[in-house]
């Protein structure tokens, strides 16, 4: 998976928690206020490996509780399931930032029990939504997401 960058501790990306915050690069909307516009293209440079992130919190697991994976936006990641896997077999908690554009990959990391707590970042009114993204948006990709989070077991209080 693409880490384009890492602050390695947060006390804000997951309320309640101690956190070190994954940026994916990439991302498939074009939002005009995006906060991370270096990633939006994956132009950075400062790559970060599996492997340096794992020796990481390996070292400092005492106190950090989790991490958050947020971007860009990660759910366009290929190997984004493996990567969750790959932590949840340590028993890590994972955040998911998302923008809610992928449904379909959504339900199954949810279905697989990957990720701990989800925060989708709604962008805009339906009539607006492509206007903010930046992009033609499909609107009911949207929704179904917002759908597959509201009609599942809370997983907020781990």
């Amino acid at each position: 998976m693409k880490i384009s960058g890492i602050k390695k501790s947060s006390l804000i990306d997951w309320p309640g928690k101690i956190v070190i915050t994954l940026f994916t690069g990439g991302c498939n909307f074009r939002c005009g206020w995006c906060h991370n516009p270096e990633l939006v293209f994956d132009n950075v440079s400062n790559e970060v490996t599996i492997e340096y992130l794992k020796d990481y919190f390996e070292e400092h697991k005492s106190w950090i509780d989790g991490i958050c994976i947020t971007g860009g936006e990660p759910l366009i990641q290929k190997d984004i399931m493996e990567f969750l896997m790959e932590f949840k077999k340590k028993n890590i908690l994972i955040k998911l930032d998302t923008n809610g554009y992928n449904p379909l990959k959504l339900r199954e990391i949810i279905r697989q029990n990957l990720i701990d707590y989800i925060a989708m970042d709604i962008k805009n009114t339906n009539e607006k939504y492509s206007e903010a993204a930046g992009i033609n948006i499909d609107v009911s990709l949207i929704k179904e997401s917002i759908e597959i989070n509201f009609n599942r077991p809370l997983l907020l209080k781990k």
